[in-house]
């Protein structure tokens, strides 16, 4: 979620300051509440639930939200990678060159497919691996990700 770098300004003639990249607890924090922007970066934020960051992060947080859920790209244009389900590679079709359909056809929404990987409910964009319990003897490693996976799935990509 940390992949882009953010500086904002409160007006034209201000200096731009750097937002802080965030944590999966600003995330989650800021899918609980509700709060009006006022422009001060360095406010604190009085909420309950509680949010334990400043305005900056709360934006910060906010621009990652909409950022992972509305990037979109025409349909074509990328591909999965084969070895990877999650990752995508510009799509370079064998036999000529990519035909771009016509602007009607992209006045339809299934044209459309989403860019980003989603944020999943660990407010990150790929599951933590599992760890051992000390007092496990068959634990199985592959069968705690099916489980972790099957919990919180990852939405489709593209």
């Amino acid at each position: 979620m940390n992949k882009f770098t953010y500086f904002v300004t409160p007006d034209s003639l201000s200096a731009w300051s750097r937002l802080p990249d965030i944590s999966p607890k600003d995330i989650a924090a800021s899918r609980q509440i509700k709060v009006l922007f006022s422009g001060d970066l360095n406010r604190n934020i009085f909420t309950n639930p509680f949010f334990a960051g400043q305005e900056k992060h709360y934006l910060r947080a906010q621009i990652a939200r909409i950022t992972h859920s509305t990037a979109l790209l025409p349909k074509g244009i990328m591909k999965l990678v084969e070895d990877s389900p999650r990752e995508i590679e510009e799509n370079t079709p064998e036999e000529g060159e990519l035909v771009y359909p016509t602007t009607e056809a992209m006045s339809k929404p299934e044209m459309w497919v989403h860019a980003n990987l989603n944020i999943l409910k660990n407010c990150r964009t790929a599951h933590l691996d599992p760890v051992q319990p000390e007092d496990a003897e068959d634990w199985n490693e592959d069968a705690e990700k099916a489980k972790i996976e099957a919990a919180d799935p990852y939405a489709p990509r593209l």
